[in-house]
């Protein structure tokens, strides 16, 4: 569990943000959730998107060492 106070520095909230914004650029939004699924199924496949999560996951031990150098305070991520 984590404090109350702590940062979240699980890079799912970076990747869900990107996948929002990938959403977003479409010229057809999706008008229902079956469509939302669709949709997010395909940005989840896209090989950039591997590539972001890629960077992402090799991000944490810096993320990490940001965090001790900030005694646990707010930090960029």
């Amino acid at each position: 569990m984590w404090p109350p106070n702590s940062p979240d520095l699980s890079p799912i909230e970076n990747a869900w943000d990107y996948l929002e914004r990938q959403v977003k650029k479409r010229e057809h939004q999706p008008k229902n959730p079956d469509e939302l699924w669709a949709t997010l199924e395909e940005e989840w496949n896209r090989p950039s998107f591997g590539d972001y999560v890629k960077r992402l996951y090799d991000s944490v031990p810096m993320r990490m060492e940001k965090l001790l150098e900030a005694k646990g305070k707010w930090t960029k991520y």
